[in-house]
Formats: C-alpha cells, sequence, structure tokens
C-alpha cells in the first residue's frame, strides 16, 4: 500500500504489525488494545504504541472480544467486554485476570465498558446498564429497559454521553450517579438519524447521515462549536480530541480519506490519502493517530512536535 501524505507539522510515522489487526479497541500514550482480524479467537492484544510490537495477549475461554477500555491514569489496567455477557479486568502487565462481572442473564453482548476512578460500567444489547464498585465488584445500579439508546454512546473520564430514544443528549457522571441534560443549538436530534458519537470532556461530535453533517458542541454550554458538511461516501467515521477533529471517509473501491480540522477555527490542518488498502477505523489522542486497514494491517502516525494547528497548513 503506498501512502500519499501531505504533513505539515510533524512527521508520519507508519508501522506494520506482523500479527492480525482487525479492529483497534483503546489508544494509550504508550499502548494500544486491539484485537485479530474479525477477532474470531476472542483474544485482546497489548501492543507498544512506538512501533507495535506485541506485549502481551489477553486471552478469553468463553466469549469474543467486543469492547475494551485501558486506564489512562496508571496504564496497566485493562477493562474488556464479552459476548459472553461478562466484564472482565485484568493486570496489563502480568496478564492476570482480576475480576469477572456478569453484565446480565442473558449473555447479551457488551457494547461499551468504561472506568472511572471508583466505578465500572457496561452498557449492554437491549437496554441493559450495570454499574459496580470497582475495588469489590459490587453492583451499585442496574438500568433495564430502554432508558438509553445504547448504540449512541461515548465515554471520557468520569462522564458517559448519551443519547437517548427521545433525542435528547444526556451527561451521566458514573462516579456521583448524577444525570444531566444538554440542550445543544442547531441541531433536532429527534427529527435527525443520528450515526455515530464522541466524547472527549471538552466537546460532543455527532455525525448525522441524513444530513451528511458533523456537528460539534460545547459539552458545558451546548453551544455549537463546529459544522463540518461531509460528502457522500459507503463509509464515515471520526474521532474527536486536544480540540481537533478527525475524520475518515472512503467510497466503494476508492481510497480511503484522512482529513484533521481545527475546532476553534474551522480550518483544516492535516490531510492524507492512501491508495490500494482502504482504512477501516480512527482512533486519535495529543500523540497522534492510529488506524487499520481492511487488509488487518496496523498504521500509526505522530503529531511530532506538537499538536497541529491552523497556521501550520
Amino acid at each position: 500500500m503506498s501512502l500519499h501524505v501531505r504533513w505539515r507539522h510533524g512527521t508520519p510515522l507508519e508501522r506494520r504489525q506482523s500479527r492480525d489487526v482487525g479492529s483497534i479497541f483503546a489508544v494509550h500514550r504508550d499502548w494500544l488494545l486491539t484485537g485479530p482480524d474479525f477477532n474470531y479467537e476472542g483474544r485482546c492484544d497489548i501492543l507498544r504504541r512506538s512501533d507495535g510490537q506485541l506485549l502481551r495477549a489477553l486471552n478469553t475461554d468463553d466469549g469474543t472480544v467486543y469492547c475494551a477500555y485501558i486506564d489512562p491514569s496508571d496504564g496497566r489496567t485493562v477493562l474488556t467486554g464479552l459476548t459472553d455477557g461478562t466484564v472482565r479486568l485484568w493486570d496489563a502487565t502480568t496478564g492476570a485476570c482480576r475480576l469477572v462481572l456478569r453484565a446480565n442473564r442473558r449473555r447479551y453482548s457488551i457494547r461499551l465498558v468504561h472506568m472511572s476512578k471508583s466505578r465500572i460500567v457496561a452498557f449492554c444489547e437491549f437496554h441493559a446498564v450495570k454499574l459496580w464498585d470497582r475495588a469489590t465488584g459490587d453492583l451499585i445500579r442496574e438500568y433495564e429497559g430502554g432508558e438509553v439508546d445504547f448504540n449512541i454512546i461515548s465515554a471520557h473520564g468520569d462522564c458517559v454521553a448519551e443519547i437517548g430514544l427521545d433525542g435528547t443528549i444526556q451527561l451521566w457522571n458514573v462516579e456521583t450517579d448524577q444525570r444531566r441534560q444538554l440542550v445543544v443549538q442547531s441541531m433536532d436530534l429527534v427529527e435527525t438519524l443520528v450515526g455515530a458519537l464522541q466524547y472527549d470532556g471538552v466537546y460532543i461530535a455527532v455525525y448525522a447521515p441524513g444530513a451528511r453533517a458533523i456537528h460539534v458542541w460545547d459539552s458545558e454550554t451546548g453551544a455549537l462549536i463546529f459544522e463540518l458538511q461531509v460528502g457522500m461516501s459507503t463509509f464515515l467515521t471520526f474521532s474527536i480530541s486536544c480540540g481537533l477533529l478527525a475524520t475518515l471517509s472512503r467510497r466503494e473501491n476508492e481510497a480511503s480519506e484522512v482529513e484533521v480540522w481545527d475546532l476553534k477555527s474551522g480550518l483544516k490542518v492535516q490531510h492524507l490519502e492512501s491508495e490500494g488498502d482502504q482504512l477501516s477505523n480512527i482512533h486519535m489522542d495529543p500523540r497522534g493517530f492510529v488506524s487499520c486497514t481492511l487488509r488487518a494491517t496496523l498504521l500509526m502516525w505522530d503529531f511530532g512536535d506538537g499538536i497541529p494547528h491552523a497556521d501550520d497548513f
């Protein structure tokens, strides 16, 4: 695969991974949590971010890993959600499973797992949510039956952002178990089909395929910060972090395109295209962004000497 890169800030860093990387679950400044191609093996791999080398495989016996999270505060505590309905807490340095929690009795798949300082939360199929004490594994609270739309959730720090079935955005602080509704400008989420949601602790971004637009709001005030019109594509995903929005789009049998936008200025700050192989997802943080291809090749780019800004492009 050849990459045509226009990169004016920092050096693009590409690494190839010999093991299959079919999915990227989570990104940490030092590590990556990935799954094998299509994740049929029921495994979560911990890769070193600097070179993509495998450090440890967290092997599961009874289910396929659907989602995972790594605690950014210590970089060694990993949480996985499995298709057998269990949530497992791991020590990434030893590979030991420290805690197994049963999210539901019917073996529903886990759609999202997250940790705060003292809580573990799991969102399951069919609108089930469980909240546990992280130290003891004791169940604190359980939600059943359609209180939020679990296909549209994103978590950061102590908070989970949700778009409910009634079209409202709520921020749920899992440490205090308190919720607040966020009233946003310039978009009726009840009338608009929502395709994806991203929350980074500062901004909330929503992709509306019907409107062909990504809207970004301030998560405290609900003020509209940025609106990006997107063209027709067979696939679009995005990531937000450190005041940037990265979009990945592709059309069938065509090149993938990654664009990075500065949210304050509304200007494009980075751009790259790929030929041949197609990118399947993107994760961004202050260090750079990570993606993998449909042929299960891991790709990484660093921002180099700092986060890009509009005047660097």
